[in-house]
């Protein structure tokens, strides 16, 4: 589930929501992210057996519960359908992120990259594998916004660095981070009869 904690992480209660505007019961087992903006949070629920996704966003309605206030949950988008001959759930197994500035502005990583500015509504996927041009490379691990100006976001994925001036719109990312190695290193071993020759194995190679 979604916890919460008033103290600096020594004690936790669970974030249940409002009567009439929970969250749904079937969390033991599903990948969670969560992400905030000012006072706004929203929940990403994965789960495998079946697969699905949902999101789920704070609303203004507020209550108490065990007098401790909380907020009121509605569920927003929730994927259908296919791309590349995978369903969208599938492809959506990373992380959610929101803008700080604006809660309209949200994102979701995985095998592409996804944004929404509708608050939650409904997301496109603005960068996929090799379309459209000027896209970033796949597999998004972390994205991350510029604090001094919130166009700016970059994100971390299995190619190295992007970056987009244009909330990750589509066609607008670039390479960033000339002279780092960008090199996934799943596996080394060190050569038999010369100790000074290392070999490694990289991510698809």
């Amino acid at each position: 589930g979604v916890y919460q904690s008033f103290d600096g992480g020594a004690t936790w209660r669970m974030k249940q929501g409002c009567p009439g505007g929970t969250l749904p019961a079937d969390l033991a087992n599903a990948q969670i992210r969560i992400a905030a903006s000012g006072t706004q949070v929203f929940v990403a629920v994965r789960n495998s057996d079946p697969l699905s996704f949902r999101l789920f966003r704070t609303t203004s309605i507020g209550c108490l519960v065990g007098g401790i206030s909380d907020s009121s949950w509605e569920q927003a988008w929730t994927p259908t359908g296919n791309v590349d001959g995978q369903s969208i759930p599938a492809v959506l197994w990373s992380g959610l992120w929101a803008d700080p500035t604006d809660a309209n502005n949200l994102y979701l990583g995985g095998t592409y990259f996804w944004r929404s500015t509708n608050n939650g509504g409904s997301f496109t996927r603005t960068s996929g594998l090799g379309s459209p041009a000027n896209g970033a490379h796949v597999d998004h691990h972390n994205v991350a916004t510029d604090p001094l100006s919130p166009n700016v976001i970059y994100s971390l994925n299995d190619g190295g660095i992007y970056r987009s001036a244009s909330r990750g719109d589509s066609g607008t990312w670039s390479l960033f981070g000339a002279g780092i190695a960008n090199v996934e290193f799943y596996d080394h071993a060190s050569a038999a009869l010369q100790p000074d020759v290392v070999i490694g194995g990289t991510q698809d190679n």
